[in-house]
């Protein structure tokens, strides 16, 4: 009854789903550029422009961009702003339509190159959101969306944030899409107006980001497809490195709980017991490596027909055990995954037995999820055949299973 529980509580475990990412799982961890607009410290480019089709000034109340003139959607971009797309980044702006056409959009604009090719996160003044990219056509990430969330009367907060392989896209600290991250075509981030339109830009910022471990509050949850948004539950959040099992070194020390099924004379309790596990992985992406793996139990460990006790040590080298990952979520946060392997297996035994060793043959299913910055718990049922084992010529062919509960610390690789 309590193996049946046990595997019950993995079911379980391994169905488990996680929260969406909201605006304040992330904090600033470095500023690489910023801008109120105060003073012209970025050298933003100013003045009227195109016989006067389009121009740019700065006051007290920010970076205002003007088109006068049809067919005049004017961009003005930073060419020093450098990111490092390794990391998880985000930029963001707030962004006012003030006066004008309210059909087309007043964006944030990053990616950019010398070819006018880049991504734009906009809206319009009458009340809708844009994600678009130019690579010499336009192409729609989200197409126009009328929301609630847009602001036509005041500054709209518009983010653009990378989290391991994937954007998340904010509209007034709500997330409103997701999608792939896809490479810059240059490094130049600015912003992008509409025809015959006004627009005012004020409290840009670029930064590195880390995850926010103090973030405890009520969020909202919107579907980027309603007009409307609702203020729901309180989660606390966990600290974690943002790149969870993606990138990361691991280290874990747990219990292993083993039992043979298949020994010589009735009642021996040869090959059952509990004990230690030691192992290190390397986490990259879909795939996890084993580096090192040690198991070891003794807990009434007989041989067959005698009151021997046994002791054994199982060892996993590189790369004998190795691991899929078949599911992961959004956040890299948790994963399930196959671990076939195969490894020596040592057994001591008191007396002139002596030692003597084995093979494991092993297709282990297990589950990952990291629960602070540092730790992660991992669960693993591995069924494994044994062969070699010339102690116990009575079976010719045993098996087992074993019962696998370790808590690991992670190093992102990208800090080493």
């Amino acid at each position: 009854m309590k193996r049946a529980n046990f595997f019950l509580f993995l079911i379980l475990l391994s169905t488990a789903t996680f929260a969406q990412t909201n605006y304040n799982d992330y904090a600033d961890e470095e500023t690489i550029t910023n801008d109120d607009f105060s003073t012209n410290k970025n050298k933003w480019l100013i003045g009227s422009f195109d016989h006067n089709c389009y121009s740019s000034k700065m006051d007290d109340n920010g970076l205002e961009i003007t088109s006068n003139c049809t067919n005049s959607y004017p961009g003005f971009w930073l060419n020093i702003v450098k990111i490092d797309t390794k990391k998880d980044f985000e930029i963001e702006a707030k962004i006012m339509y003030v006066k004008g056409e309210d059909n087309n959009s007043l964006s944030l604009m990053w990616g950019r190159d010398t070819s006018a090719h880049r991504f734009i996160f906009g809206f319009s003044g009458n009340g809708q959101y844009i994600i678009s990219k130019y690579n010499g056509n336009w192409v729609q990430l989200k197409n126009w969306t009328a929301s609630s969330l847009v602001h036509n009367s005041d500054y709209n907060k518009l983010t653009v944030r990378k989290i391991g392989n994937k954007y998340y896209f904010f509209l007034n600290e709500v997330l409103v899409n997701t999608s792939e991250f896809e490479p810059f075509f240059g490094q130049q981030i600015g912003f992008q107006g509409n025809q015959n339109t006004t627009m005012r830009v004020n409290n840009f910022k670029v930064s590195y980001l880390k995850y926010n471990s103090t973030y405890s509050q009520n969020h909202a949850a919107y579907s980027p497809d309603q007009t409307n948004y609702n203020q729901t539950w309180t989660e606390p959040k966990k600290t974690n490195t943002a790149q969870y099992f993606n990138g990361s070194f691991g280290v874990s020390m747990g219990i292993k709980i083993d039992g043979l099924n298949g020994t010589g004379t009735p009642g021996d309790q040869f090959d059952k017991g509990a004990g230690m596990s030691f192992e290190s992985m390397f986490f990259f992406k879909k795939v996890s490596l084993g580096l090192f793996s040690f198991d070891f139990y003794s807990n009434n460990n007989k041989m067959p027909g005698s009151e021997v006790v046994c002791q054994f040590w199982t060892f996993y080298f590189i790369p004998l055990d190795w691991r899929f990952n078949i599911i992961s979520n959004a956040s890299n946060r948790f994963l399930i995954y196959v671990a076939p392997s195969i490894a020596p297996q040592i057994m001591s035994v008191e007396g002139a037995s002596g030692i003597d060793y084995s093979w494991i043959y092993a297709l282990g299913v297990g589950c990952q999820y990291a629960i602070t910055e540092k730790y992660y718990l991992n669960f693993q049922i591995r069924p494994y055949l044994e062969t070699g084992n010339q102690l116990r010529k009575d079976n010719t062919l045993p098996g087992g299973i074993e019962f696998k509960i370790n808590i690991g610390g992670l190093f992102s690789l990208s800090r080493w």
